[in-house]
Order: C-alpha cells, then structure tokens, then sequence
C-alpha cells in the first residue's frame, strides 16, 4: 500500500513525515489486532489468546510483553522506550502507555491505548 500512496498523493495531504506516522499507526494497528496463530506465515505475528488468564496484572504483564515483541520483530521503524499498564479502578479495565521514537530520530511519540473504549491516542513530544 505504501507504494501506491507514493503515486496518489495528493497536492497538500499529509508531509511524508506525517504519512510514515499514519503508516506507522495502521501497521501497529492491524499487528496488536491480529491474533497469534491464526492465518498468518509469521508464527508468532499477533497477540497471545488470554481467555485463560484470570488476574488483570497478569494480563496486562501479559499484554506488555506481546506489544514489545511484536514492535521489537514486526515495525522495525519504531524504537520502544517504555510501555507502561496504567492502573484504573474498574475492573478488567485496561489502559497502556507506549513511548517509542522512529528509528534514527530522537523524537518521542506516545500512544495509549485504552481498552474499554477501544481508544487511543497519539501524542507527538516536541512539537
């Protein structure tokens, strides 16, 4: 898809930086949505089943290390600098913070996803 986009953009869309941004975005996107050993090559592409899991840190312990493989293996654009389970008082509640950078930039983004809600936000430091 990144090939087309290349030939149909558009005069005053998005800077390139902002386009590899949303890039970024949607391939995160459809990783963490993409459940692990179902329909696709890569084995370990996706996210554990966690039906068995009963404890909510358990799953959110769970969660933060499936988040960190998948970047660290599957967007090699990225650079994790922290993932954090932020704590909420409802239960099975689920609420993370990413920090990352593109690769060879010292910029920071954050993204934080929120799972009740199936929200999430993208914040750029530094601008």
């Amino acid at each position: 898809m990144a090939l087309f986009r290349k030939f149909s953009r558009a005069p005053g869309s998005l800077s390139e930086e902002q386009q590899e941004i949303k890039d970024i975005v949607e391939h995160l996107n459809a990783i963490l949505n993409t459940k692990k050993h179902y329909g696709s090559p890569l084995g370990n592409l996706g996210m554990e089943d966690l039906s068995h899991y009963r404890s909510k840190a358990a799953i959110g312990n769970i969660i933060m290390e499936e988040i960190r493989y998948n970047i660290e293996n599957f967007e090699p654009r990225l650079e994790i600098v922290s993932i954090e389970h932020l704590e909420k008082e409802t239960p099975m509640h689920l609420f993370f913070r990413l920090s990352c950078r593109l690769l060879g930039r010292s910029q920071e983004m954050e993204v934080v996803f929120d799972s009740a809600s199936s929200f999430f936000r993208l914040n750029q430091a530094g601008r």
